[in-house]
């Protein structure tokens, strides 16, 4: 996979816990989410920023005391002006998550996962699957009295059932959607 290198593949010791003790989980997201701005359109910025990748290597550590119904977050941002990786992991309750305009819809541990995106329904990630949505938008802002214009792609990993660090979180997913406008 792009950016990630081969002991991203190799599962890991998880916190304090002895190495062979994993542990299983409702489900995984991983938000891979790039900012920028006019001025990393051009070379050499445009290369950093285009250079992101689609997966990223899951903290070898995970959040202490999750319930098996929580799920965990692990959102990693890409920005100006090095584009490098800024990694944070925390839980989220089960029910209608909102993630960088993705909507999760998280009911109950024996049902899919419901993947939306700007509200429409893309698909449903069952246990043991992988799904992969990559999306982007632009917004203005005001900084300084100066409308700037943002723009955002992100990339959504959403796993179920899948084991602590493992590698099958980095395998093809099983279902994939673009949802992508043209940036200007």
């Amino acid at each position: 996979m792009k950016g990630l290198p081969n002991s991203a593949l190799k599962p890991t010791t998880l916190g304090k816990r002895p190495p062979h003790v994993m542990a299983a989980f409702f489900a995984i997201v991983q938000t891979l989410s790039t900012q920028w701005t006019k001025a990393s359109r051009g070379a050499p910025a445009s290369r950093r920023r285009n250079a992101t990748p689609t997966a990223f290597k899951l903290p070898d550590a995970f959040p202490p005391q999750i319930s098996p119904t929580e799920v965990i977050w692990h959102d990693v941002g890409f920005g100006e002006p090095k584009f490098a990786p800024i990694s944070r992991v925390r839980t989220l309750p089960l029910g209608l998550v909102r993630v960088d305009g993705l909507d999760l819809v998280l009911v109950e541990p024996s049902s899919g996962i419901r993947v939306d995106v700007f509200g429409k329904r893309q698909f449903t990630v069952l246990p043991g699957e992988l799904g992969e949505v990559t999306f982007n938008w632009a917004e203005d802002r005001i900084e300084d009295a100066w409308r700037i214009s943002v723009y955002h792609k992100v990339v959504a990993r959403i796993a179920r059932d899948i084991v602590w660090p493992g590698a099958e979180f980095y395998r093809q997913p099983t279902h994939t959607a673009a949802w992508r406008r043209t940036l200007r």
